[in-house]
């Protein structure tokens, strides 16, 4: 009887350590999700940037600002979670994920078009994969401003085109 009482003791640590190496790994998981996406963000508000200084119609350039403003605010809030997780950014994380953009043209409004549905539906990916309900939260928030915000482009493509 003592040693079924050792050996389920025994046991009982082993299962404890695996539990906390297993939620360790989803918080890891977490934390280079939102890394990321924090790039994603940022990427896409500088493409939108510079793709508005093409566009001839002067409501359809504040159009894309805006979106943009809107990615970037996307980034600010991806930043402040991963921050409040425990996560930061190391500062090559921001030389090896910094896109700068090469070309300039209406035409790329394609490209982030198709950027916004893939961010998308990763985001709905993301949200459908983890448990953390207060980053589901916030991916659920920008997942539907990426909905409206993709609608928006998709006008302006065929408005200028």
């Amino acid at each position: 009887m003592v040693m079924n009482t050792e050996y389920k003791s025994w046991l009982d640590k082993i299962v404890q350590k695996i539990d906390e190496k297993s939620e360790q790994a989803k918080q890891k998981q977490i934390r280079q999700m939102l890394i990321n996406d924090y790039f994603s963000e940022l990427n896409l508000s500088k493409r939108l940037q510079l793709d508005a200084l093409s566009i001839p119609y002067e409501f359809l350039r504040e159009r894309i600002l805006k979106i943009a403003g809107e990615n970037a605010e996307h980034a600010r809030l991806l930043k402040e979670h991963l921050e409040k997780r425990g996560g930061s950014f190391s500062s090559n994380q921001f030389a090896q994920n910094d896109q700068e953009p090469t070309q300039i043209g209406y035409r790329n409004l394609i490209r982030d078009f198709e950027a916004h549905k893939a961010l998308e539906e990763e985001y709905i990916r993301q949200i459908n994969l983890i448990d953390d309900e207060e980053t589901k939260r916030i991916l659920k928030r920008i997942q539907r401003n990426k909905a409206r915000q993709k609608e928006l482009l998709l006008d302006t493509v065929m408005r200028i085109s």
